[in-house]
């Protein structure tokens, strides 16, 4: 070995390659050297490795949204059947009767005389859904009746 060599070794740093060996320019796929000879194959394939995951991330994500998506579609769809049937209900009930449906009438003689016994005839007629049960009609009149 010649003092030249030594001293290049020496003084060369650490990871270069030694200069007295000459470099030989490798590819990493030989057969796509001709194709484009400024991309290495290695990183074509890197990125298409790297597509494919984003690709892939990007279909997870979505279904993660579709999935989202659907359960608040399937919630909001129970909380309006449920607020239907609520009010439906609510609805049913309060027009199951109105006091506006039951009609009362009183039939008997227009005039009688004072200490004379008179009958009066109270017919009603219920036009609800519900049907009345032990029903109680009140009279109020005046003391002097």
């Amino acid at each position: 070995m010649s003092l030249k060599e030594t001293e290049r070794k020496i003084y060369q740093r650490e990871g270069e390659p030694d200069s007295s060996v000459p470099v030989q320019p490798r590819s990493l796929n030989p057969h796509m050297s001709d194709e484009n000879p400024f991309v290495a194959s290695a990183l074509e394939d890197d990125l298409e490795k790297k597509k494919e995951v984003w690709v892939q991330e990007e279909e997870k994500k979505e279904e993660k949204r579709k999935g989202i998506l659907k359960k608040i579609s399937i919630i909001f769809g129970v909380v309006v059947i449920v607020v239907g049937v609520v009010w439906l209900a609510l609805y049913i009930r309060k027009s199951a009767f109105s006091e506006d449906q039951v009609k009362i009438s009183i039939s008997g003689p227009e005039k009688v005389k004072s200490g004379d016994t008179a009958s009066f005839q109270i017919s009603y007629q219920n036009l609800n859904r519900a049907s009345l049960k032990n029903a109680v009609v009140y009279i109020k009149y005046s003391e002097n009746f």
